[in-house]
């Protein structure tokens, strides 16, 4: 929003070239696995078709963006760069909390061989937010629970049926 001066129609654009993005690097790393095009092809339209995939890459949450970091990921881990593996890895809890799983996959995996280094590339980037968001804001649990917040100001709008499973209401 800040980038487009809260221009929606460019922030969709945003988010949709970030979806266009994760397409590309998922064929990329299907064709550095040596999948082939065909492949390659089958991972990108059985990704690109998902309706979850669709309906998340045009909304402004941090789900178009980590699985641009995930697919990102998977180049440097196919082609053994594990120090850009390590640094997307230790940046992606700053996207999604549920980085922080693939940072301890990955933590646990560096342990193993050793690896100093990329231990610290990992651990690093996301204990730095952490310690920043605790001593940059006194109430950062209740941010947290934004979606409980979010919650208690969709369940008051009439959607229709509730015991229908709708696209309306898989999205609240």
């Amino acid at each position: 929003a800040g980038i487009t001066d809260g221009n929606l129609l460019m922030m969709r654009f945003a988010h949709a070239g970030v979806g266009a993005l994760t397409l590309a690097l998922i064929a990329r790393a299907s064709l550095r696995a040596r999948c082939g095009p065909a492949l390659a092809l089958a991972s990108v339209l059985i990704v690109g078709s998902m309706p979850l995939y669709l309906i998340l890459s045009s909304s402004f949450y941090g789900e178009a963006l980590f699985a641009f970091m995930l697919a990102l990921a998977l180049v440097p881990l196919i082609e053994e760069k594990f120090t850009w593996l390590a640094v997307v890895v230790g940046l992606s809890p700053m996207v999604r909390p549920e980085g922080a799983i693939y940072c301890a996959l990955f933590l646990g995996y560096f342990a193993l061989r050793r690896d100093t280094l990329r231990c610290a590339l990992v651990a690093i980037p996301g204990l730095a937010y952490l310690a920043a968001l605790y001593a940059l804001s006194p109430d950062w649990q209740a941010s947290m629970s934004w979606r409980l917040e979010l919650r208690q100001i969709l369940t008051p709008l009439d959607l229709g049926n509730t015991q229908s499973l709708s696209l309306d209401r898989l999205l609240s």
